[in-house]
């Protein structure tokens, strides 16, 4: 059965964990392709609910306990890691006058959620977008290497840095390349490090159980 071997469990939790990625994966998708955000995180989500929802009928009740856990840890550690991303910009533009606005994206992201004009909406759904991108990433990180401590998620918001930087200063044209990654980039360790520390300390202390 699915979920009643360790090969099985490690499929669902990995269904999960991609279920966090899916905000992610939409926009990079949509800043390259024009296609739509909903689009592709139904073509990425899609399948990866259904391996969730096969794997959890027929998961043992350690395997649920276990994997429940884990997401419940993932979006501690996410609000953790996402206040630490968002202050470390904000104040890195503070102390060296970046003409960068760290929350520029917001607004963009909302429009290709919403396809409204309204601006007040688009940093509404931008905002929300953003959360939930942030609390996504760390599920992922603490379903795959929630145990491997600061080193893992340093790791991990490198590679969010490296998609970063790859898709954004082209899809909002945005000029000052080296002010936007050493905000980008402060940003990211802040975050890795944050979910990395707490992650490891939660998971092996039996903390939101």
């Amino acid at each position: 059965m699915l979920a009643d071997t360790p090969t099985g469990a490690t499929k669902t939790g990995t269904a999960v964990a991609i279920l966090g990625l899916i905000g992610g994966l939409g926009v990079v998708v949509a800043a390259q392709s024009g296609r739509s955000v909903w689009a592709t995180a139904a073509a990425v989500g899609g399948p990866s609910a259904a391996v969730v929802v096969l794997g959890w009928r027929v998961a043992t009740p350690e395997v649920k306990r276990r994997l429940l856990r884990q997401v419940r840890v993932g979006l501690l550690v996410g609000a953790l890691g996402l206040g630490a991303y968002d202050l470390t910009r904000w104040t890195v533009v503070l102390l060296f006058g970046s003409s960068i606005n760290p929350f520029e994206a917001f607004p963009v992201f909302g429009e290709l959620l919403t396809g409204s004009e309204s601006e007040r909406l688009n940093w509404v759904a931008g905002t929300g977008y953003h959360i939930f991108n942030g609390i996504g990433f760390a599920i992922f990180y603490v379903i795959m290497f929630g145990e491997r401590g600061v080193r893992a998620g340093l790791l991990w918001a490198f590679a969010l840095e490296a998609a970063t930087l790859a898709i954004y200063p082209g899809w909002l044209d945005i000029r000052a390349r080296g002010e936007f990654t050493a905000v980008s980039l402060s940003g990211h360790v802040a975050y890795g490090a944050a979910i990395g520390a707490a992650s490891v300390r939660m998971l092996r202390n039996g903390a939101a159980q």
